[in-house]
This record gives structure tokens, sequence and C-alpha cells, in this order.
């Protein structure tokens, strides 16, 4: 038997799968194939659900081949059905996916990121918060208009990861460091100092734990005694 004739003869749960091999050995084109024909099957099927989250995986192997446009198409088809099914949990996924699309084209999210906020609080969802907050922090910084609020939205970050806990933390808290670095190489270092106290009134209004204040503590005092050069 071919490996036509097996495509042809598999389901679309059997397909949707061989597309994640396929994307996961990066052999795009062979995945998009095997998401197309997943997808044909749940349509003739009727299952939408099933059809969302193949198109989702289409969505993110574009993204991957660089095709964001049709990466854009296939997760707002999967969002519009997502929202018919009130598939609340994989809408939220969905809608990150769309906002880290467009942030990582330089653009804003806009409305997007603001549903996908109000998603994840009404669902509890601390991971897609965290990461929401660092697109809301990093748009902030980068705007350099108001510091003030960029801490803010870092310090929710932190909040977020800091019941997550593992990989989550350390990024978000890579990202503070990167963030601090860069205000101290603009010659902003008494921002960064700002920063890091904003970050330590937080955690301890939030009860965030001592590892957390001690982490933001080390920081702070590394940027009083910078390391001396040889």
């Amino acid at each position: 038997m071919t490996l036509e004739d097996m495509m042809d003869a598999a389901d679309a749960r059997t397909l949707n799968a061989a597309g994640n091999a396929f994307a996961d050995r990066g052999m795009w084109n062979e995945a998009i194939e095997c998401y197309e024909r997943s997808r044909d099957r749940y349509r003739q099927a009727g299952d939408r659900r099933g059809e969302a989250l193949v198109l989702n995986n289409l969505g993110a192997t574009s993204y991957a081949m660089g095709d964001w446009d049709d990466a854009l198409a296939a997760y707002e088809q999967a969002l519009a059905i997502l929202r018919d099914l009130d598939e609340r949990p994989t809408e939220l996924l969905t809608l990150m996916n769309i906002c880290f699309l467009k942030y990582a084209q330089g653009g804003r999210a806009g409305e997007d990121l603001d549903r996908a906020q109000r998603l994840a609080e009404e669902l509890g969802s601390d991971e897609p918060l965290t990461k929401i907050y660092w697109m809301r922090g990093d748009a902030a910084f980068h705007a350099g208009v108001d510091l003030p609020q960029a801490f803010h939205y870092y310090a929710l970050a932190c909040l977020h990861a800091s019941r997550v806990g593992g990989d989550l933390l350390e990024q978000t808290l890579t990202y503070v460091t990167e963030h601090l670095d860069r205000l101290v190489k603009h010659n902003e270092s008494l921002a960064a100092l700002a920063f890091c106290d904003h970050l330590l009134e937080f955690g301890r209004l939030e009860n965030m734990g001592q590892e957390f204040l001690d982490m933001i503590q080390n920081k702070r005092s590394d940027l009083l005694s910078p390391p001396l050069l040889g």
C-alpha cells in the first residue's frame, strides 16, 4: 500500500496526528496536506470542533513556514467556529495564537488581546494571562510614554507566572531582566530601579513569596553595584 493509499484510507483523527508528526520534523508541506485532508474529513462528518482544532494546526504550520496571511486566515476561521460552539478554552487558545502572530509582525492585537484577557480572567487561566501581560508590558515599554504602566503590566505578569511557576516564571523573569538591561543601556538607571521597586512593593502586597522578592532584590542590588572590570 502506498502512502497515498494510506492517507486516503485514514480517518480525520489519524490524519491530524500524521500532520503533527510531519510538523514536528519540519516537513511542512506534508503536514499541511495531512491537515487539509483531516479538515475535509471532519467537515464531511459535521464535526466542527475537530475542524477548528485542525485549523489551529494549519495556522501554526503556516506560521512556522512564514506564511503569516495564511496562518491568520486559518486562525480566524477556527475562531468563528469555536465562538459558535461556545468552546471557550479552545477559543482562548486560538485568540492567543492570533495575538502572538500580530505581535510577531510588530503590530498590536487590540480587540483580540482584550477578548483574550476577558476570557482568560473568566476561566482563571494564569498562563495566558501571563503572556497577555508580557505583550501589554512590552508594548508600553517600547512606546516609552508611560513607564509606570509598563512596570505594572510586568508585575501582573509576574503574579500570574508565580502561580504557575517553573519555566513560565523563569521566562517572565528573563524578560524583566531584559527590560532592566535595556533601561540601563539607554541611561535610564533610575527608571530601572523604579521598576524593581514597583515589583518589590507589588510582590509584598500580593504575598508572592520570599523567593520572588529575593530574586528582584538581587536584580536591584546588581543595578547599584555593577560588576568591576579587570
